[in-house]
This record gives C-alpha cells, sequence and structure tokens, in this order.
C-alpha cells in the first residue's frame, strides 16, 4: 500500500490518531485516499497538521480554524481576516486582564500585616489599576 497509515501520522506527528480523525471529520484537514477502507495520507498530511497545531496555539478554537481553513483556501477571505482581528482584540484584553492579575498578586505578596482586621490592602485594592 502507498501513502501513510494514521498511524504513522499520529506516531510523526506526535497527535492521537483520534484527533487526526477529529480534524478531518471538521474540515480542518484533507480527507485522505482511501485503500482497502484505510486511510493513506501523502507528506502533505503534515503541512495541514502544522497549521491546525499553529493555529491552536495561537488560541483558535476548531470552529475558528474552519473558518480560517476556508479564508485560506480562497472561499471567505473576508471572515478570514475579521476573524483574526477578533483574536487580536481578544488577547489584547487577556493580556490586560493578566498584568490586572500581576498587579494584585504583587500587592497581596507585599502585604505585611498580621491581621486582616487592620490591613489596608482591601481599600488598596479598589484602586482603579486592579480592576
Amino acid at each position: 500500500m502507498t501513502g501513510l497509515s494514521i498511524g504513522t501520522v499520529a506516531k510523526k506527528s506526535g497527535l492521537a490518531a483520534s484527533a487526526i480523525r477529529y480534524y478531518e471529520s471538521m474540515g480542518l484537514i484533507s480527507r485522505p485516499a482511501r485503500r482497502g477502507g484505510k486511510r493513506r495520507y501523502g507528506m502533505d498530511i503534515f503541512d495541514e497538521l502544522g497549521l491546525v497545531r499553529l493555529g491552536r496555539s495561537a488560541g483558535f478554537t476548531v470552529v475558528e480554524l474552519k473558518t480560517l481553513r476556508a479564508g485560506i483556501d480562497g472561499q471567505n477571505p473576508v471572515a478570514w481576516a475579521t476573524l483574526i482581528q477578533r483574536k487580536q482584540a481578544e488577547v489584547e484584553q487577556l493580556i490586560e486582564r493578566a498584568v490586572r492579575m500581576k498587579r494584585l498578586l504583587d500587592a497581596v505578596s507585599s502585604c505585611a500585616c498580621d491581621d486582616l482586621r487592620t490591613c489596608t490592602l482591601p481599600q488598596r485594592l479598589s484602586d482603579p489599576q486592579f480592576r
């Protein structure tokens, strides 16, 4: 048989075979040829899986990746650009939240109060920088 088996692709990509089948069912990777009822992949599968992995690393959901895939394939480039802009805004909000969380943790860790009843930290935490 020519082509790579799903087991070989799974081993070489570091993904579970079930993940590869799932990505296929969601339209994130091309459906492979079948021989004798078994999937047989070409070497291009690693490029397709690399794009999925890249998208997942960038925080895209599987549904969002489906939109991205359609944009890459030229089916809907406007939706692709809109999705990228929306994800960038989402990441900016995430960064802002993380910065506020760090400020809060820094404030709490630097508190030297022995008694919470006399601690001024709760008043200091009402500062807008912690919201």
